[in-house]
Order: C-alpha cells, then sequence, then structure tokens
C-alpha cells in the first residue's frame, strides 16, 4: 500500500478548513508531544469536547510518533479509555511514545494531559509499517 501526505488531514492538515490543525510536534525525551486546545466547535454534550474528537488526537500523536522514528505507517487497531470528560478551551498536550516493535507491527500508547496534570483519556494502538 502506498500512503501520500497531502495537508487535508483532518487531524494535522493546515489545508483542511474545518480539521484539528495540530502542529508543532516535538519530542520530549521519548515522548513525542503535541498541544491541544479544542474549541466549542468540538464538543459532543454541552461544553464537553467529543470522545470521537480525543479518540483522534490520540491516534494523531500516536500515529506520528511512529512516522518519526520507525517509518511510514498507517492505524491497525486502537482502544481509548475516556478518563474524564475534557471541558471545551481547556489546554491539553497529547504525548505518544512506542510501546513494541515486532517486524512491521508497533505498538504505541498515549494520553492526553491538561496543564495541571489531569489524565483526560490514554489510548494504546497498533500500527503497520508501509
Amino acid at each position: 500500500m502506498e500512503v501520500a501526505y497531502d495537508d487535508y488531514c483532518f487531524a494535522c492538515g493546515k489545508d483542511n478548513p474545518i480539521g484539528l490543525r495540530l502542529s508543532d510536534f516535538r519530542f520530549e525525551g521519548e515522548d513525542l508531544v503535541v498541544d491541544f486546545v479544542p474549541l466549542q466547535e468540538h464538543q459532543g454534550w454541552h461544553d464537553i469536547v467529543h470522545g470521537g474528537i480525543v479518540a483522534t488526537v490520540l491516534d494523531e500523536i500516536m500515529t506520528w510518533r511512529v512516522i518519526r522514528t520507525e517509518g511510514e505507517a498507517v492505524t491497525a487497531e486502537m482502544s481509548v479509555r475516556l478518563r474524564k470528560p475534557l471541558p471545551v478551551k481547556v489546554p491539553t498536550q497529547a504525548r505518544g511514545r512506542i510501546a513494541s516493535r515486532k517486524r512491521k507491527l508497533v505498538a504505541a500508547e498515549a494520553e492526553l494531559v491538561g496543564e495541571d496534570g489531569s489524565i483526560y483519556a490514554t489510548a494504546r494502538g497498533k500500527y503497520v509499517l508501509v
């Protein structure tokens, strides 16, 4: 399979007018980190971020963590634990790391953390190198 990036990714594409536009991914030790401040437009229930948006952010940080050190990859499997409601407009960081690698399958994990250290969600995923 061939994968190509075109700046229209819903999570990180700068050209997607309705996307999350995650940018400025950076390493902090072994973790890849990106800042995320959810907008009102990202809510499910009143003033609470939709769980699908939270899952998207976590998938994105794990995917980019794999890509940065292991190579191009696509999500094969993912589980998310929503630990507490994330209010809109609350600054967070998504943090992702490699858990293991076996041939073309890379396991990763991530969390979405608030400035006060609150963990809003955690995730584990498996990524296939392409």
